[in-house]
């Protein structure tokens, strides 16, 4: 299954919201240096799934503030 994320980074607080199905908006403290940002977003996502960050992968998107993520079933 493919989920679409827009990330906003340098937010106040990390929040995950769903805005419709398999499409969120996820906001992260961190930056956009070194990969922290993504790092941040994956835990996050993963968290609010209730599933392992092994069954999430970035596949699109890995310097832009769209991405799309890989759901292993």
């Amino acid at each position: 299954m493919y989920l679409l994320v827009k990330v906003i980074t340098e937010a106040k607080e990390n929040k995950v919201i769903e805005t419709a199905t398999n499409r969120f908006t996820i906001s992260v403290k961190e930056k956009r240096r070194l990969g922290l940002a993504n790092k941040k977003v994956l835990e996050l996502l993963a968290e609010f799934l209730a599933r392992d960050i092994k069954d999430l992968s970035l596949i699109k998107g890995h310097r832009e503030s769209s991405k799309m993520f890989f759901l292993r079933e």
